[in-house]
């Protein structure tokens, strides 16, 4: 054996022998202490690791319960977990959550409350106390709340979206769009960030920029429904309806969307501009069933003018008698009705039907531009020329309404009794 390895050897032994020493020292120690201080001491200690193991066991319980949507078995577990340990902030937050989907709105704002006061470092409750804040329609403090949040976390692009369309909603669209360019430079692959931009164009009346922004988002985040709604609401707006028809398509497929009226509505719209009226007068034949189908006006109209355009007459009758019904005070039940007369010849009750549309048609010119349609076929030249020039006074830039002004003009000059309109307005 070499003198090193002895050595080793010696050293180790050394080690050993006073390990055994303090060891002996240690027991003999606690042997004459007696068996009170120590155990109960150790007692506690392990009764405390127990409890917090427990409780970490309870809270997955409640996060597993929560995101399955058994919100009394969340709430549960997550009051089982604090009660085992009420100093772990993100048990709070939980429960806040929990309570806030159950609509217990004072509730969650204490539960955050009680998670920042343990933790004042983490946004996270400050943005939940928000998202609470906007739920009952305080914006402002909504928006106090989101920003605080975003103070203790600049990093995380979810306070800065929530921070930006809380503006928007609070009619501060300049704001929204300054905090957006000083805060979103770091977050230029972030699709809530780009679909916030989106919003804002929308609202601007840029369609066209917006359809950019929510294109980006789109690439970024494949499978958000909300970027897909958004950017095919972008599509229609820009006159991309065989796109936004083929999205429309997509997100009805997607559970929770199935039955909703709305992007059905908007599926029939997109049909009727891509010349694939049969389909569309389909759809809004089902959407016109039912209950709830026959008191919705908008698909009533919606299924009068395809009619229309396929010739189906008897059903814009009906339709037009459904949409009067329901909403007697504005002009589309009856330009719908002076359409159906029209169609039958019977121009004079077209005419009193217009002069009706005419009293509710607010901005729009469509009731006056057939109205003058009408008078002429009738004859009524002074009353059709009155009708294009009040249209073009309201809208200079309609040349359909100048080009039929200019004809009822001649047949004024004239004295023409022959009547030379379309016959068809495209209505």
């Amino acid at each position: 054996m070499t003198v090193t390895k002895r050595g080793s050897l010696r050293r180790a032994a050394r080690m050993a022998a006073v390990a055994g020493l303090g060891l002996a020292a240690i027991t003999l120690t606690a042997c004459n202490s007696g068996p009170g201080k120590y155990t109960a001491e150790g007692k506690a200690n392990a009764l405390e690791h127990a409890a917090g193991l427990k409780s970490a066991t309870e809270f997955d319980q409640a996060r597993q319960a929560y995101f399955a949507g058994v919100l009394d078995q969340a709430l549960e577990h997550i009051n089982n977990s604090i009660t085992l340990n009420d100093k772990v902030a993100k048990s709070w937050v939980l429960k806040g959550r929990i309570e806030l989907d159950s609509q217990n709105f004072e509730g969650a704002l204490e539960s955050f409350a009680k998670a920042t006061e343990l933790d004042e470092t983490d946004g996270e409750p400050m943005y939940f106390t928000g998202l609470t804040y906007e739920r009952v329609g305080k914006i402002q403090q909504a928006l106090d709340s989101y920003l605080q949040a975003f103070e203790l976390d600049d990093r995380n692009a979810q306070y800065i979206v929530a921070v930006a369309e809380t503006y928007i909603d609070n009619n501060q669209l300049e704001e929204a769009k300054t905090f957006l360019s000083d805060n979103s430079e770091s977050f230029e692959f972030n699709p809530g960030i780009k679909q916030t931009l989106g919003h804002i164009a929308m609202i601007e009346g840029k369609p066209n920029e917006a359809y950019e922004r929510f294109s980006e988002a789109r690439i970024l985040a494949p499978d958000d429904m909300s970027v897909l709604e958004d950017l095919t609401t972008s599509q229609v707006r820009t006159g991309k309806f065989a796109e936004a028809e083929y999205n429309l398509g997509k997100l009805l497929e997607f559970k929770g969307n199935t039955n909703r009226r709305d992007l059905q509505h908007l599926r029939a719209r997109c049909l009727m501009e891509v010349d694939r009226a049969v389909e569309a007068r389909e759809l809004l034949i089902k959407l016109t069933q039912g209950t709830e189908g026959q008191a919705d006006s908008k698909a009533w109209l919606q299924l009068g003018h395809v009619s229309y355009t396929l010739g189906d007459f008897n059903r814009v009758k009906q339709a037009a008698g459904r949409v009067i019904a329901q909403s007697p005070e504005t002009a589309d039940g009856y330009v719908l009705r002076a359409l159906w007369q029209r169609s039958e010849g019977n121009l004079e009750a077209a005419f009193i039907s217009l002069n009706k549309a005419c009293e509710f048609r607010g901005e729009d010119t469509a009731p006056l531009m057939l109205k003058g349609l009408v008078a002429q076929q009738m004859g009524k030249y002074e009353i059709a020329k009155q009708s294009y020039s009040t249209v073009l006074s309201e809208n200079p830039s309609d040349s359909a309404a100048t080009q039929l002004l200019a004809a009822v003009e001649k047949q004024i000059e004239s004295g023409s009794s022959v009547a030379t309109v379309p016959t068809d307005t495209g209505n």
